[in-house]
């Protein structure tokens, strides 16, 4: 079998170049006599260096003082990046302002809406330590300024650009408004260090904070839109001490006129639509909107609209009719493009379209006619003109080029990913999408068709697209927009205006999380991700959204096995620790009930605290009076409302969670279920509380009733956990089964343990793969699929080193090519190893097994080895993240049609992996039924 090689695309911030000696060049007319560096010497010697402009000491490191006074009369701050209309009216030297002495620097500019204005100021470039403090004054007649400093991390490369890995650290910001205000960086070492983990999670994990050096003073100066006035005086560095790195690096060299966050994440690169998107509603008066969009399957749209969507997305080109209902009922419409000229080339009709759906799943072989497409749909005038939207499931990076916006699609739920995983995941795939193109997220809702038709083979016949559980819609929403999604795509595969139970629960959890987001939206659609913070033991995940004003924390708690049954999420409090926040910011803990104002502590940032248990938290930091009086009328305006769906969210979960329980009765005796004959302690505790909710909301009572409310809710949960968890233990994994992956098939799963109990499997029917000999596994045909990245080397072999049993067994390698740096994202399998294909014939029910070993963490995946089989794809894979030892592996999975199963076997980033001893074994139609039912129903695991 023949090594292959492949790439990674990846897309990392552009750095520039020094000046021809080293050192950064000037702006022009800028002038050097107003900045100084001394070292710890007496007061008489100091005195008599004050006429000296500047004294470079020898090389090496030598403590030191850095200090700027601005007396001179040439300006020293230069315009770096913005992200907003910047009109620049007074730049000066001014000697009728000033904190000491008798100059300061004045800059007085105009600006439009956005985040940022960075001013900029040399500096000698000073080690990272923790002696290191930086402080400036400045006067304003706006608040929000802050304060920031680049850090250079010279042993770390941009693994696309080849140049300096760069990133900001924040200080204090400016509150008072018409004063002098010293604003500062204190610890410096401690706030790099919060930022490696995100760096390593978008550029890999060689990401070095060893020998970190800062090299330009960086005041965001935005306070708002319109006219800012602004006065800087007495930059200083106190424990300076020169870094003995060299700085002069050619291209290597980070550029003075770019200062953007590397650490700011991915939501950095979506701040402003990307040139030549149309006005729409994305952008709509300069002003972005959080698109909530749902699959069409022949709702009305004005119902859908009244759930709070405000788009959705339709499978064939509207029709007239369909365009006029839309514009009628106030929803827009994500429509494929027209084949015939109208209305492309016409422009009839187009108001109530959102953006042209160019593909969903779209592969590598597609970008040319995608691009083709792209460019006639663009050919239009711009007032007919769309955005355009694709999905792709590989080549992001390509279509980011292509389409205006993004549909990035995680896997699962109901897989082998775990939900804690998905921050990591978009993360690390957002990295790859273009400067300046918005990412969305497809968000599921029901279970997956590929799984559903598993559990109808398998003795489910009246298995339906069941929902998923609110908690775990919920989390799937939230992990997205901490990432920096701008828009949300749920996705519906049956009509949500159905009857059934399903579909009315379905319709109330996402009606609920629609007046949930659309409270957030202001944050959510104009912020940039700047960080992720550490949790300590609790299982949590904590994202700082940052906008010019305000900060939104999102706490997602954890738990096991979250993406199969959502259970009691770690009572603990979770503790964080925000760095930057200005002192005057209070943090506002949204509510079920109204905000709810947080103890904080003060230390080098606002350290807050959150009790309970609720899988998701919502805390704005601010000192705006505006943010904080629209959140308190918002969540009053649709408290009734927000009220009467929780109740029927409530009463709907508890009928279906009785139901399917009471199912599990007539398959498995009491005594070996959690909750005997459906009265036990979970659901008994459950019912209680959830009608002291009623109670307490009917009465008014609204505190104490969402406090019953979650408490019901825990109990609901942890009755569903407890079934499932019994049956989910008797396999290696979960995903060994499809009736083990929802609560909802559980019923199925113990008859059809019965069905199987004791039954006899044909024999192997998989050719060679003991992994004996190689000449079997060419000619039975086995494949090696490598994919085509050149930053990438692979390789398969027959190994005699440590087999699981027999002989020998198939090692898997990937490694970086020579002089190649290792991608920090490995967006496809740099190989898949496709097992010879074994016959199966209508309703036959196949084991299959195997064992596997990875010795090591894969790098560049959070999939690790993958391994999946052609029926139920990747949605049931079972992942292997790290297993030093032999790991077993067992799929049981059923044969729709006459076909041909095969296995495949991906490594999906670099590393190394191991396989042995794979079987599929055979159970025919008539075998299951000679079985027959258990006349005394015994419950036990499906044999091995």
């Amino acid at each position: 079998m023949d090594a292959a090689t492949a790439s990674s695309p990846n897309h990392l911030h552009p750095v520039g170049r020094r000046g021809p000696a080293g050192r950064r060049g000037r702006a022009p007319g800028r002038g050097a006599d107003h900045r100084r560096t001394c070292c710890a010497l007496p007061a008489s010697l100091l005195l008599a260096m004050l006429p000296v402009a500047i004294v470079w000491w020898p090389a090496g490191p030598v403590a030191a003082q850095f200090y700027e006074s601005f007396e001179g009369p040439e300006k020293s701050w230069r315009q770096a990046d913005h992200d907003c209309s910047l009109r620049v009216t007074r730049h000066t030297r001014t000697f009728d302002q000033a904190q000491a002495g008798q100059a300061s620097e004045s800059i007085q500019f105009h600006a439009g809406v956005g985040t940022y204005i960075h001013l900029v100021h040399d500096i000698p470039p000073s080690r990272i330590i923790e002696e290191l403090g930086i402080s400036l004054w400045v006067k304003s007649n706006r608040t929000g300024l802050q304060l920031a400093a680049r850090v250079v991390l010279p042993r770390s490369k941009d693994p696309r650009t080849g140049k300096l890995v760069t990133t900001l650290i924040r200080g204090s910001s400016y509150s008072q408004t018409g004063m002098w205000q010293k604003l500062s960086i204190d610890q410096p070492a401690l706030l790099v260090s919060r930022q490696i983990p995100m760096l390593r999670s978008q550029l890999g994990p060689n990401v070095s904070e060893r020998e970190a050096y800062v090299d330009l003073v960086v005041l965001n100066a935005y306070g708002g839109p319109g006219q800012t006035d602004l006065w800087l005086d007495n930059l200083e560095l106190v424990g300076q001490v020169s870094t003995d790195i060299s700085t002069d690096r050619g291209d290597e060299e980070p550029d003075a006129a770019s200062v953007s966050d590397t650490a700011a994440g991915p939501a950095a690169r979506n701040a402003d639509p990307p040139p030549g998107l149309p006005d729409t509603p994305l952008t709509s008066g300069g002003r972005s909107q959080l698109v909530r969009a749902i699959d069409h399957n022949g709702e009305p749209f004005a119902w859908l609209k009244s759930l709070g969507f405000n788009a959705a997305r339709v499978v064939a080109p509207p029709t007239a009719e369909q365009l006029q209902e839309a514009a009628d009922s106030g929803l827009w419409l994500i429509a494929p493009p027209p084949v015939s000229p109208w209305p492309v080339e016409s422009g009839t009709g187009l108001e109530p379209i959102l953006a042209w759906d160019v593909g969903a799943s779209m592969s590598a072989e597609m970008i040319e006619s995608t691009r083709r497409l792209a460019t006639q749909l663009r050919s239009v005038p711009a007032a007919t003109r769309r955005p355009i939207l694709c999905l792709p499931r590989e080549d992001i990076w390509q279509y980011s080029r292509i389409a205006d916006l993004v549909v990035l699609e995680p896997p699962g739920p109901h897989g082998s990913l775990p939900l804690a995983d998905l921050g990591a995941w978009y993360l690390q795939r957002a990295h790859l999408v273009r400067l300046g193109t918005q990412f969305w997220a497809s968000i599921r809702t029901q279970v997956r068709t590929a799984v559903v038709d598993q559990i109808r083979i398998l003795g489910g016949e009246d298995a339906a697209a069941w929902t998923l559980e609110p908690e775990q819609i919920r989390l799937l929403a939230y992990h997205a927009i901490a990432s920096g999604a701008r828009g949300l795509w749920f996705r519906s595969e049956s009509r949500l205006d159905a009857t059934d139970r399903h579909s009315i629960l379905r319709a109330k959890i996402l009606h609920w999380l629609n007046l949930e987001l659309a409270l957030l939206e202001p944050w959510v659609t104009t912020c940039q991700h700047e960080v992720e913070l550490p949790t300590g033991e609790v299982g949590a995940r904590a994202s700082v959204l940052k906008t010019d004003r305000s900060r939104l924390l999102l706490v997602m708690r954890r738990t096991a096995d979250q993406q199969y049954v959502a259970g009691l999420a770690d009572e603990r409090p979770v503790t964080v620790e925000v760095p930057g926040v200005p002192e005057t910011d209070e943090a506002y803990h949204l509510t079920e009930d109204g905000l709810r104002r947080l103890r904080q502590v003060r230390g080098t940032g606002m350290r807050i605290t959150l009790e309970g248990s609720q899988e998701v938290s919502a805390v704005v930091l601010t000192q705006d009076r505006l943010a904080i009086n629209y959140l308190a009328r918002q969540i009053n305006a649709a408290r009734q409302e927000r009220n009467e769906l929780a109740r029927g969210i409530a009463a709907q979960l508890y009928a279906a969670v009785v139901e399917t329980h009471q199912q599990l009765l007539t398959f498995a005796p009491a005594a070996n279920l959690t909750n005997p004959a459906g009265e036990g302690q979970s659901l008994s505790q459950a019912r209680s509380a959830l009608q002291y909710f009623e109670r307490l909301a009917e009465s008014g009572g609204h505190e104490r009733a969402h406090e019953y409310l979650q408490r019901g809710l825990e109990q609901l949960a942890a009755t569903r956990y407890a079934d499932w968890k019994q049956a989910a233990d008797a396999f290696p994994t979960p995903v060994s089964s499809p009736l083990c992956v929802t609560f909802f098939a559980l019923p199925y799963h113990h008859a059809l343990s019965q069905r199987l109990c004791g039954a006899i499997w044909g024999p192997n029917a998989l050719p060679a793969g003991d992994f004996e000999q190689l000449p079997l596994l060419q000619s039975s045909g086995w494949r090696n699929l490598a994919g085509h990245q050149p930053e990438l080397r692979t390789a398969v072999e027959l190994s005699l080193h440590t087999p699981h049993a027999g002989r020998s067994a198939l090692r898997i390698q990937c490694w970086p090519a020579p002089s190649a740096s290792a991608p920090p994202t490995v967006e496809a399998p740099p190989i898949a190893i496709v097992s010879a294909p074994v016959p199966v014939q209508p309703g036959q029910i196949l084991r299959i097994h195997g064992w596997a070993r990875v010795p090591a963490p894969i790098q560049g995946s959070l999939d690790g080895l993958l391994i999946y089989d052609s029926l139920a794809g990747m949605d049931l894979a079972v992942r292997i993240h790290e297993s030093q030892d032999w790991r077993e592996f067992t799929l049981y999975r059923a044969a729709p049609r006459a076909d041909s199963v095969t296995l495949t076997f991906a490594l999906t980033g670099i590393g190394e992996a191991w396989l042995d001893d794979v079987t599929v074994n055979v159970l025919e139609p008539a075998a299951q039924q000679a079985l027959g039912p258990a006349s005394h129903p015994s419950w036990q695991p499906i044999p091995q």
